[in-house]
């Protein structure tokens, strides 16, 4: 169930506030899920499917957020995302997070697929609260939701619960598509300790290609 109220936060600041509110209420560690440090528990959530639900109202307003995007209801779509340095700049201008700019890629790499979707038959929907490029493009099928005056967080809950499936990177966004137990294809995929997730997650990897300066050659 959403509220209008509901403010995203990053998600290790949320996840550490509910989980030592579990601990505190059930004087227990019970229900303590170290996602963290410990990959192997995300299993916990798509066995015990935690979906987010839906009102009437929650709907009616999805339906108008659908139309503004110019997306028909009866039509599918696919959310797709890339990482860039936008968001961390914003949100955390003082602190140094370079040390992530490995795992960035351009939304330009993602064009050639998102054609390809749009001939499958979907609608792709560009996502991010803040981006460094816009999409250029003439198709009617790709919508840059991150540059559009309709974004919100309960727009950025709506869109990743109900498409089909979700590509993108191991940015914080696909922990929304991987509650409702929606497939997930991983690109430019750098955390490489995780492969392990897709025994039991819906999750296809592609590994982003990491070059060896000194032998002049991508590693293989």
């Amino acid at each position: 169930i959403l509220d209008e109220n509901i403010k995203i936060y990053p998600f290790f600041y949320l996840w550490s506030f509910l989980d030592l509110t579990c601990q505190f209420w059930t004087r227990s560690n019970k229900y303590h899920i170290n996602l963290q440090g410990r990959y192997g528990d995300y299993h916990h959530i798509v066995k015990d499917k935690l979906n987010l639900n839906f009102v009437s109202g929650d709907s009616k307003r999805g339906s108008s957020l659908l139309n503004n995007l110019n997306i028909p209801e009866d039509e599918k779509w696919v959310c797709i995302h890339n990482r860039d340095n936008a968001y961390l700049q914003k949100v955390f201008p003082d602190a140094d997070y370079t040390y992530h700019n490995f795992r960035n890629y351009s939304i330009n790499d993602m064009m050639v697929a998102a054609e390809f979707l749009t001939d499958c038959g979907y609608y792709v929907v560009r996502m991010g609260e803040i981006s460094d490029e816009k999409i250029s493009t003439n198709n009617k099928y790709i919508i840059d939701y991150s540059n559009s005056n309709y974004k919100s967080d309960f727009a950025d809950i709506y869109l990743l619960s109900n498409q089909n499936f979700f590509l993108g990177n191991d940015s914080g966004i696909w922990t929304i598509p991987l509650i409702n137990s929606k497939i997930i294809g991983m690109t430019n995929f750098t955390n490489l300790h995780m492969f392990s997730l897709n025994t039991a997650l819906n999750i296809i990897y592609i590994p982003k290609k990491f070059f060896d300066s000194d032998k002049n050659r991508f590693l293989s």
